[in-house]
């Protein structure tokens, strides 16, 4: 499994992947620091972590588009069927690669908080609270850009499916609300991950939250590990 994610982390600064999401992440979490704080004079980093979301959502596919199709386009999928390693390990490592980077990311953009705190006050269990939030969003959609595009062709398809799916998740409470059938009214309800992302712009610590959150990446890791159990057999 160390080997698996070994490989993968190292192909995103191989194909450049690794450095076009960072460089990405930092120049669009820069402008918003900079127009929503800067030059406000205004500590309160909310708004950004908000935005933060919206950046994932356009950038996470990116990581994930090449993770599963990749194999499949390339035959290594069956090369990696044969190997000791169970189909498991093999998506975990995959998306532990992926999350490392977004782990990264966050770091680079620890300087936003710090440099608060230098010229003003920080409130720091929310601004620890804010960045929790990000990174549990930023995971979950990981784990369901995973599953999402174990069902494409190649990675142009990956992106675009992840990202369809990636705004269905932000406004799926938009969707349920308008739907009449109270049954598959609350199922969509289920996915709406903005209502369960808020609290922590707030700095409210919601175990409810987190624990959903958790589930979300567990069931779609599980969904992921039986599509590409089931290409595997193909």
């Amino acid at each position: 499994m160390i080997t698996i994610y070994k490989r993968e982390l190292k192909s995103f600064f191989i194909t450049s992947t690794g450095y076009v999401f960072l460089f990405s992440f930092t120049v669009l979490t820069g402008l918003l620091f900079y127009f929503g704080n800067i030059l406000t004079r205004y500590s309160d980093l909310s708004s950004l972590y908000a935005m933060t979301a919206y950046i994932w959502i356009l950038l996470i596919p990116m990581l994930t588009m090449r993770l599963i199709t990749e194999e499949k386009k390339n035959g290594t999928n069956l090369l990696l069927a044969s190997a000791p390693i169970s189909d498991e390990q093999i998506v975990g490592a995959k998306y532990l690669a992926a999350l490392s980077l977004l782990i990264i990311a966050l770091m680079f953009g620890s300087i936003y908080p710090l440099t608060v705190a230098v010229f003003g006050p920080l409130y720091l269990p929310e601004a620890l609270t804010g960045l929790l939030g990000v990174l549990l969003y930023g995971a979950a959609l990981i784990a369901v850009d995973m599953f999402v595009s174990s069902f494409a062709k190649n990675a142009a398809s990956a992106f675009a499916l992840s990202l369809i799916a990636n705004l269905f998740l932000r406004f799926a409470g938009l969707f349920a609300n308008s739907i009449k059938f109270a049954p598959l009214s609350y199922i969509v309800s289920l996915l709406d991950t903005e209502m369960r992302f808020n609290p922590f712009l707030y700095g409210q610590l919601s175990f409810a939250s987190v624990l959903y959150f958790i589930l979300f990446i567990f069931v779609n890791m599980v969904f992921t590990y039986m599509a590409v159990k089931n290409g595997s057999r193909d």
